[in-house]
């Protein structure tokens, strides 16, 4: 029972941060480890619900993914090849070094520190500048710098037609 108590945990908790710019594996590692779950087939258990939440972002593309779109294709192969060479090469040191909860939780906090860093930074140059409140529009910032180098996005050029 407590292994399905733990399957419905992990369930929701991939559910809610698949579709959020956060790391759902690292969640599920830090969910795992709070809820003690250490099952035999944690790591498949692993494996196959984040299958099916990759499908279902998939399913929820469907249309953009199934269409004949050749730069989207080369943008997601252009994308994929750093990190499938990388991850080759020092995989099984990632996964016996960083897979585990202290390293996961570092991870966030390191991050989450560079984020607040960020913001009140941007509060402290700018927010003079332009009368404060730039703390609130950080986030925005970083997406337009992003934008400036992409400005077509992750996936390429959306193609409107204007009748």
């Amino acid at each position: 029972m407590k292994n399905l108590f733990d399957a419905l945990i992990l369930g929701i908790v991939e559910g809610l941060t698949e579709f959020l710019p956060i790391s759902s594996t690292g969640h599920l590692i830090l969910a795992g480890e709070l809820l003690d779950f250490k099952s035999p087939s944690r790591d498949v258990f692993y494996i196959a619900i984040q299958t099916g939440a990759m499908l279902a972002v998939v399913w929820e593309y469907r249309a953009r993914f199934f269409r004949i779109d050749l730069q989207l294709w080369r943008n997601l192969i252009v994308a994929f090849m750093p990190a499938a060479i990388i991850g080759l090469l020092v995989g099984g040191l990632i996964k016996t070094y960083l897979f585990k909860p202290v390293p996961v939780a570092l991870a966030f906090i390191i991050g989450g520190l560079i984020i607040g860093a960020t913001e009140a930074l941007g509060e402290g140059f700018l927010g003079p500048l332009v009368g404060g409140g730039v703390q609130d529009v950080m986030a925005y910032l970083v997406a337009l710098l992003f934008l400036i180098f992409r400005p077509y996005g992750l996936f390429g050029q959306e193609i409107i037609e204007r009748v």
